[in-house]
């Protein structure tokens, strides 16, 4: 295993590690994985129980957070594969918990290596402004995505932080409206969303998808009783036993198609469940 730098971030300490054994069937062996601790965490002793609590909390929560972003660009491509000019999908890869007993900060975050050229497309600076590259095909299609999940989410949750090689994206940045969202403990600044709304230019693969402008969307919201979002991954436990993806998508209505009004004596729309917790993968 070696340290392995990417971008110019100081937020983890990264490692190229070659696979041996005992990652399969998530890695084959020979290949080289990613490992990422969080550097806030300080290095102390193993009897410094907090610091591991904390670094198992931090790294539960950047799980589930790409782990989130994973299953909305699951919808999101499905949608995209049945528009014949949209070209190839963006995914975002997955990554698990590791635990390594031997380390005085065992839990770290591993993923695929991905090879060619890491570009950041979509950072949120200091000042809670988004800033977009707007320039290559991929950098248009992070943007619809970004539109696609903040109008699945009724603007209650964002994408602030893409970063990856050509179509396979990581390092995933999420900001919500209200703390308990998606069982997420972030909470955004509002002025990221007011900025994203005001900032964001709709592009080809937008019109595509027959998304609605932001600023149309955002009169049309109430603030006071913000509606709740829809997990992508309630929505595939409530799909499960069918494998078309069709299902997935009629009953999680698409932002792409009208909402419909609700009918008197209906159902009450049962509640969220909480995101999955991260898979573990155990290295001796």
């Amino acid at each position: 295993m070696q340290e392995f730098h990417i971008g110019v971030g100081c937020s983890h300490k990264v490692w190229r590690a070659k696979v041996i054994y005992g990652l399969e069937p998530l890695f084959e062996s020979g290949n080289t994985c990613i490992i990422k601790a969080c550097n806030p965490v300080a290095y102390g002793g193993k009897g410094e129980s907090c610091l591991v609590d904390r670094n198992l909390d931090i790294v539960k929560q950047e799980c589930k957070i790409q782990n989130l972003a994973r299953e909305y660009c699951k919808i999101f491509s499905t949608e995209a594969r049945l528009i014949e000019n949209f070209g190839p999908c963006i995914e975002v890869i997955p990554v698990y918990l590791m635990y390594r007993p031997a380390n005085t900060v065992p839990y770290a975050k591993v993923e695929a290596d991905l090879t060619g050229i890491y570009q950041k497309y979509c950072t949120l600076d200091h000042t809670g402004r988004i800033d977009t590259r707007t320039g290559s095909e991929v950098e248009q299609k992070c943007c619809a995505l970004q539109h696609w999940i903040f109008q699945w989410t009724n603007g209650n949750l964002l994408l602030t932080r893409l970063e990856g090689v050509d179509t396979k994206i990581t390092n995933v940045g999420i900001s919500v409206k209200s703390t308990g969202q998606q069982g997420l403990s972030v909470e955004g600044n509002p002025k990221v969303f007011e900025q994203f709304v005001s900032q964001h230019q709709c592009n080809y693969f937008c019109g595509l998808l027959s998304l609605r402008s932001l600023k149309v969307m955002d009169s049309l919201l109430t603030p006071t009783k913000p509606k709740g979002s829809k997990s992508p991954l309630l929505q595939r436990k409530m799909a499960a036993g069918s494998s078309s993806p069709q299902t997935v998508r009629k009953a999680a209505g698409s932002p792409r198609l009208p909402r419909k009004t609700e009918q008197e004596g209906g159902k009450t729309p049962s509640k969220q469940k909480a995101v999955d917790a991260p898979k573990v993968v155990k290295m001796e």
